[in-house]
């Protein structure tokens, strides 16, 4: 105990005597008075540095490794998503038509002898056009190839001339239009 204080007063008065500049020899593994072999050397204090060095780079490895790992599963979990968003735009687009096909069924149909129809020249069946009454008429004109049709395929589907009523396919009226 008694040189270990000894030792720390030499070393007092070896740093009153040289200043501030005394403060660096610690740092820079240089020992002041006693020789005490404590202190760091070069060579250990590069040993460290280098194992320091070497953890961080396993560190920033894993690291890596598991931002890679997050990356796939966000991947995988955006193309799951995605397909399940396909999904349900599917079914959606089956719903309405269903929908529309049932709303189409249950919209009544034009009546011939209607206001409307008559105003228009209406027929279901174009066929059946006097051409001398109608001389706009010309075969193989029908509502399913009018511009105005609204019904696909089906036998009797929508006009916009006609809301809310349904006209026939083989129909026709002096507002045919060819499709286009």
């Amino acid at each position: 105990m008694q040189s270990d204080k000894t030792n720390f007063e030499q070393r007092r008065k070896l740093l009153a005597l040289l200043g501030t500049g005394a403060v660096a020899l610690p740092v820079l593994g240089l020992t002041g008075c006693g020789g005490d072999d404590s202190s760091p050397t070069a060579a250990s204090l590069q040993d460290s540095a280098s194992d320091a060095a070497a953890a961080m780079e396993d560190t920033a490895e894993s690291a890596m490794e598991e931002a890679a790992t997050a990356a796939d599963t966000a991947g995988e979990a955006m193309t799951e998503t995605m397909e399940a968003a396909e999904d349900v735009v599917e079914e959606t687009a089956e719903g309405a038509q269903t929908i529309a096909s049932d709303a189409s069924s249950a919209m009544a149909k034009v009546d011939e002898n209607g206001a409307q129809a008559q105003g228009l020249g209406y027929r279901h069946d174009a066929t059946t056009i006097d051409t001398s009454a109608q001389p706009r008429y010309a075969a193989g004109q029908q509502c399913s190839n009018c511009a105005l049709w609204q019904g696909g395929d089906a036998e009797w589907g929508g006009c916009p001339l006609f809301a809310g009523q349904q006209v026939k396919a083989t129909g026709w009226c002096t507002a045919y239009n060819k499709a286009g």
